[in-house]
């Protein structure tokens, strides 16, 4: 092998790795021997990304499948391996960094008692073997792959482990060093956090990146710029705060120039640091494309437009939190929307786009999902502090309610305030009854009779007046049917609800479905006073968007082409939601206050010592959820239950959000009947 060629090794390392993954697939021989066919492989060709990345694999498998105490004499494999690939190319990289990090984390977190002495001896050598691999990796991997991760390096930076924290603050440190501007729209909310630790540690990060850039500074950054830029970010930060907590009584608008003339003249001073808008095409990283080290590849090529000033009418939004949509104009000349919302914890927000973000990610390098151009729509999403942040403001869109409400009066049709208000109230008095089977009936005979007719589905009409040439019709009804396939999956993986119409949104350029505001995910609406029933929203004017075959065709296959994908990555999407477990809601802690917690001498509740603990069980609580489901085990005792295939599982979905004994038992807010 040797003496052949770069090309003919390549075609080599090919065909022994498919005989590798064939023996591997039909469990052919028994382990030693696979593991010394994937071996082979990589010692064919040492610098091919693919090689290390299936080597990787082989072991990250097994390591889940041991006993603690066996299978942490993989680890230091799998980092090995997972670390070479990246450092031969990207195109493995939403798998290999996710699992790597996650490995590495989790390495000592095994618990004593779950290994014999002589295995706590060895894990010792392991873990210094372990963090020698990821030292040697925060020196060789270009800083764009580790940006990759930012959400995951953050969120561990508590980590129990003195070695394992200082590592992580070499990383990010080493990313506000080469990217300041995107690192910082992540890293700013960390120095707002509650946790003490957590504060200090961004302190930590930010003297190691002065450190740097005095010892090197770069494209004309030192440590005095760092500082300067700091300053700058948490004013711009601290205004848009102030603007989103306005209280605007009735109003739905108010000036800058009036109420916020200082925050203006802020953003127009020539000293005042250009930072970036928070947008997506801003902050997500541009991967190399083919195999290779790209040591030099530019992450961010396009131009970065900035904040230059601010127009001075800001709308109110007419929803509880009362948020502000204030519009920014860039260094380009062009107006930006950005969205401030004030009372919410905009991490699950951003998680789930993250975690859609990976979704898409993966079903583009799937073939049959990539030959649908499946996808859900994404966009900006940044916690500034705990219970605040932006949202980049998505444009040419329109809400469902106000489609489906304009339609109904042009043709005469749905309930007046006063005719909904008297079928609540029958549904109030059926709901106070006890739980039987005629119970359920009587929800069942109102929504048919009384509800249903008066709401006949016409989301169809939309679609043929917005787009009347047939061609543009057919293309953005396949994109309605196709996004909406794939966000109902999305969501129902991530426990997604309260998706009334007001939260729905249709792109009147493209056709897609947009969905907003996230608060509600991990099953929370199953804990409301009438608890949501259904998996997602598939009413019958969702389901009329699809067109004469209904569920069948374009939506069922692409929920199973996405469910697949998913479930055949739910490694790579559980370490995105895994950001919870270590960095968790604040919303969690407070629910356990009110439940309570161990009492000091004085009869007081010691809430601290307790709640950090609950919250991380809650966290790991979903997440046990979350594996069920991509697992293919469904029920109330999923994990007591076998897999089932992946059609199945969306067939059984399907069936439970069309179930009109759950439609008819929903909130009248949410709208079954849209």
């Amino acid at each position: 092998v040797s003496t052949q060629s770069t090309g003919s090794k390549r075609r080599t390392a090919e065909a022994h790795l498919l005989y590798a993954t064939w023996c591997d697939e039909t469990s052919y021989f028994d382990s030693p021997v696979i593991q010394q066919l994937f071996q082979k492989v990589k010692e064919i060709d040492s610098s091919w990304e693919e090689a290390h990345f299936r080597v990787a694999n082989y072991y990250y498998k097994w390591s889940k499948a041991l006993p603690s105490g066996v299978k942490q004499t993989f680890i230091p494999h799998v980092i090995k391996h997972y670390g070479e690939s990246l450092k031969f190319g990207s195109n493995n990289i939403f798998q290999s960094m996710p699992r790597m990090l996650t490995t590495w984390f989790e390495l000592e977190g095994t618990e004593a008692k779950e290994i014999s002495a002589s295995q706590a001896n060895n894990k010792v050598t392991i873990i210094q073997t372990v963090n020698h691999h990821i030292t040697d990796l925060i020196k060789s991997l270009p800083a764009y792959q580790w940006l990759t991760a930012l959400s995951q390096l953050l969120s561990r930076i508590c980590h129990p482990s003195q070695e394992v924290s200082e590592r992580l603050a070499e990383i990010i440190s080493m990313l506000l060093y080469y990217y300041p501007q995107q690192t910082f729209w992540h890293f700013f909310s960390m120095t707002t956090n509650s946790n003490e630790i957590r504060r200090s540690w961004s302190k930590e990060i930010i003297k190691k990146t002065q450190a740097k850039l005095k010892a090197k500074p770069i494209e004309g950054r030192n440590e005095r710029w760092l500082k300067s830029f700091y300053t700058d970010f948490k004013k711009l930060c601290d205004g848009m705060f102030e603007i989103s907590k306005k209280d605007c009584g009735n109003s739905f608008k108010f000036s800058i120039n009036r109420d916020f003339r200082h925050f203006k003249k802020m953003l127009e001073d020539p000293k005042f640091n250009r930072i970036i808008l928070p947008l997506q095409n801003n902050t997500t990283v541009t991967l190399p494309v083919g195999s290779g080290p790209h040591t030099r590849h530019q992450a961010f090529t396009h131009e970065m437009c900035t904040i230059q000033t601010v127009k001075d009418e800001v709308l109110v939004l007419n929803s509880l939190q009362r948020p502000k949509k204030i519009t920014i104009v860039g260094s380009n000349g062009r107006s930006y929307g950005l969205l401030c919302k004030p009372k919410d914890d905009l991490r699950k927000d951003s998680r789930f786009m993250e975690f859609s973000m990976m979704v898409n990610r993966l079903l583009k390098k799937d073939v049959t999902a990539r030959e649908k151009q499946l996808h859900i729509r994404t966009y900006a999403v940044v916690p500034l502090t705990e219970t605040s942040g932006v949202v980049e403001w998505v444009d040419n869109t329109k809400v469902m309610r106000s489609i489906l409400a304009d339609l109904y009066q042009e043709y005469g049709k749905g309930m007046t305030r006063a005719e909904t208000k008297a079928v609540f109230s029958k549904l109030q008095d059926i709901k106070r009854r006890p739980q039987t089977k005629q119970r359920i009936q009587d929800f069942v005979d109102l929504f048919t009779r009384k509800v249903l007719p008066r709401y006949p589905p016409i989301l169809s009409e939309w679609y043929r007046r917005t787009f009347p040439d047939p061609s543009s019709w057919y293309t953005a009804r396949q994109n309605y049917t196709q996004t909406t396939a794939v966000v109902s999956m999305v969501g129902y993986v991530v426990g997604l609800g309260d998706r009334h119409s007001e939260n729905i949104m249709f792109d009147h350029t493209t056709g897609e479905i947009i969905h907003v505001d996230f608060d509600c995910l991990f099953e929370k609406g199953e804990t409301f006073e009438w608890p949501e029933l259904v998996p997602f929203r598939l009413t019958t004017n969702i389901v009329d968007g699809f067109g004469v075959t209904g569920v069948e065709g374009t939506f069922r296959l692409s929920c199973v082409a996405s469910m697949r994908v998913m479930r055949n990555e739910r490694e790579s999407l559980i370490s995105v939601l895994k950001t919870f477990v270590h960095d968790p809601l604040v919303e969690w802690g407070k629910n356990d206050q009110r439940k309570g917690g161990q009492m000091d001498s004085r009869g007081r509740q010691n809430v601290r010592a307790d709640v950090n603990t609950l919250m991380k069980d809650k966290a790991r609580e979903i997440m046990r959820k979350i594996e069920n489901k991509l697992n293919g085990r469904m029920g109330k005792n999923a994990h007591a239950m076998l897999p089932i295939s992946t059609e199945g599982q969306v067939q059984k979905l399907i069936a439970e959000a069309m179930d009109q004994n759950n439609l008819a038992q929903m909130y009248i807010g949410w709208a079954p009947y849209y």
